[in-house]
């Protein structure tokens, strides 16, 4: 399976293709509605994402609620511009002189030639990922189907850091709108994140994702760019704000020595083989063991605080003060969701590499088998 984005984030719509995707999986608007949602109606979200609706489209690729095989199109409209005519967005779309640090105005301009920073923007928007969580989307229905499911947690919020260890139950179970780990610290993340809007600043923080359900095998230590770990940290480092990304607990396994970070192995004898610990984040040798899948990100303060003054602009090379977009206080609630939905496309990826991808019949078929050798 592969997708491609397309769109701008004052344009009409973004675009997503996501081809590969097997016949026969149910498709839930409803539930692609949600996941839209959950990424835009978030603690810490600018007066942009109050106004989008995720109205979508589905244009091809689904028939009777059913994918086809066919390569899945969704167009998702951008809410502030629908109904608008081309030449009307172009006048919106006004010229953007200034470069921020921290963001691609200045790099993307020299990378392309540009001698302003709007069609820089416009692109390398966060906006983009509206359209990589209607791809995750699809690839949760898909790995519903053999019972894999998904959540994430915020553990730390700018100098605020949960206090406890958080598991995929406790996660579920999180409020959408700032799902933080520690519920007794929720009400002071919050006001620390109202104090900073009032400021016009910004922060970031740490925001933990996992995967359950997924069977043991999947992903291949055969060459580097098979391996499971590898592959989830560069899908989670295409998140814009995302710098950094973790593996299972490493930031304790490395306190350890060596005999007492490795997750022993025994045998239950209900499935395959569990292990009395998970600090490997459920992935051996770019192989997934059996374990829940976890990851934890570091996101970024945004970039956009209204106290940065070095602003370049282009046409005259002097610094000045800047043309302010809507911005973000925090992005770490909808880095969660986004996060979600890529671990979900890596791992559609890799079943469906492992299982086949031409008809969901064909694919279960494939994995019952999978299941009963591992039973023996």
């Amino acid at each position: 399976m592969r997708f491609l984005t397309g769109g701008e984030s004052h344009g009409k719509s973004l675009s997503v293709i996501v081809e590969g995707v097997p016949a026969g999986i149910p498709i839930d608007k409803n539930f692609l509605l949600k996941e839209l949602q959950r990424r835009d109606k978030c603690l810490g979200r600018s007066s942009r994402m109050e106004i989008e609706n995720e109205d979508f489209e589905i244009l091809g690729g689904v028939r009777k609620g059913l994918s086809t095989g066919a390569p899945v199109v969704i167009s998702i409209l951008n809410s502030e511009y629908k109904g608008l005519t081309d030449k009307e967005i172009s006048e919106l779309q006004t010229d953007i002189l200034t470069c921020r640090p921290g963001h691609a105005d200045l790099n993307g301009a020299i990378k392309f030639g540009f001698e302003e920073t709007r069609n820089v923007i416009e692109r390398a928007s966060g906006r983009e990922t509206a359209a990589r969580v209607a791809a995750g989307a699809i690839a949760k229905m898909f790995l519903s189907q053999f019972d894999v499911s998904f959540a994430s947690a915020i553990t730390q919020v700018g100098n605020l850091i949960s206090s406890k260890s958080i598991t995929f139950r406790e996660a579920r179970k999180l409020k959408a709108e700032f799902p933080f780990a520690d519920s007794k610290e929720l009400s002071k993340a919050v006001k620390l994140i109202e104090n900073l809007k009032m400021r016009g600043e910004t922060l970031g923080g740490k925001i933990w994702v996992c995967a359950s359900g997924v069977v043991p095998g999947i992903g291949s230590y055969t060459n580097w760019d098979k391996r499971l770990d590898a592959q989830i940290a560069y899908y989670l480092m295409s998140i814009p704000s995302v710098k950094g990304v973790l593996i299972g607990d490493i930031e304790k396994a490395v306190f350890l020595e060596g005999s007492k970070a490795q997750d022993r192995i025994q045998n239950d004898g209900k499935f395959f083989f569990k292990r009395k610990t998970n600090l490997a984040g459920g992935i051996e040798g770019g192989i997934s063991n059996g374990e829940d899948i976890e990851a934890t990100v570091f996101a970024k303060p945004l970039p956009s605080s209204k106290n940065i003054k070095s602003h370049l602009n282009l046409r005259t090379r002097k610094i000045e003060s800047p043309q302010f977009p809507r911005s973000d206080t925090t992005s770490l609630a909808p880095v969660a969701v986004i996060c979600e939905s890529l671990l979900a496309i890596v791992l559609m990826n890799n079943y469906l590499e492992k299982f086949g991808s031409d008809s969901l019949k064909d694919v279960k078929a494939s994995f019952i088998n999978y299941k009963k050798r591992l039973t023996k």
